[in-house]
């Protein structure tokens, strides 16, 4: 099983939220995966930081200015100056293609990581891409602010009608009765999809 740990760190270090953590998060999994051992383990979120850089080697000051977590910037500073270690060494056996991959997902400044689209692209996951059958999210997907409900927790078939209003914003075809916030019957009604010939139909209680 791969750690999180290191992916869950993306967050930290860059506080700014962009698609560009992500790709940090699927690069560190996916050395996980390949190493069949965390790639980064940290007992704590210094550790884990001194750990990257053992690994990765000191970021340069232009890539520490992306860093966005003043705390995490700062601790990089202080770290002595570190070698990047060969991940050949580290994941022992994984093929040249699948190092070049965890390489360019594993920077420090987004703007040089490999975007969802480029990482697709590239040679270790050309047996998996289909160009046809894949999209690029909008740039009304990317911008749109997160749902957010009231404060304080909310009884199961609130949440369902948020849950359900979220999913009528992005396909705003869709047929059929919309979770209301005063449900909790338990029954069960089927929702159709509206031009989607070959979409499933759901059922959801409401």
């Amino acid at each position: 099983m791969c750690c999180t740990a290191s992916s869950r760190l993306s967050v930290l270090l860059w506080l700014q939220y962009s698609t560009a953590v992500d790709m940090w998060s699927v690069g560190a999994i996916l050395a996980d995966l390949l190493g069949r051992r965390p790639l980064f383990p940290g007992r704590d979120f210094r550790h884990q930081i001194s750990t990257i850089v053992s690994v990765l080697g000191t970021p340069a000051d232009t890539e520490i200015a992306h860093v966005t977590s003043p705390t995490a910037r700062s601790f990089l500073a202080s770290l002595p100056v570190t070698a990047p270690t060969p991940l050949s060494s580290l994941l022992p056996g994984a093929p040249d293609e699948a190092l070049d991959l965890v390489a360019r997902l594993l920077r420090f400044d987004p703007a040089v990581r490999l975007s969802a689209a480029q990482a697709l692209d590239h040679p270790y996951v050309a047996a998996f891409h289909e160009p046809a059958l894949e999209g690029v999210a909008g740039e009304d997907v990317l911008t749109r602010g997160p749902l957010e409900p009231p404060a304080g927790d909310l009884p199961p078939s609130v949440l369902r009608g948020l849950m359900w209003r979220e999913v009528l914003a992005f396909h705003p075809g869709a047929v059929g009765v919309a979770v209301g916030a005063n449900g909790g019957s338990g029954a069960k009604r089927d929702i159709h999809w509206a031009g989607e010939s070959e979409s499933p139909r759901s059922s959801m209680p409401v």
